[in-house]
């Protein structure tokens, strides 16, 4: 798996101490395309299809994991 660029780490960070003095809960989805190049369309930025519903079912799984009803 690829590693996290530094801006994505350091946003993550960031918000999730901004998210935690809210009172909220940070769910961390990491990054589910990495080494997945067929979610991703030809620029590299936005995901195909299939990369779209890979994303939406990680973020229900971490969302299903933190007890967060759905």
């Amino acid at each position: 798996m690829a590693d996290t660029p530094d801006e994505v780490g350091s946003t993550s960070d960031d918000l999730s101490i901004a998210v935690t003095l809210v009172g909220g809960t940070f769910i961390d989805v990491g990054q589910p395309l990495a080494g997945h190049p067929d979610g991703m369309q030809d620029d590299d930025v936005h995901p195909t299809a299939r990369g779209q519903e890979a994303i939406a079912q990680t973020v229900l799984g971490k969302l299903s994991d933190a007890g967060v009803p759905g």
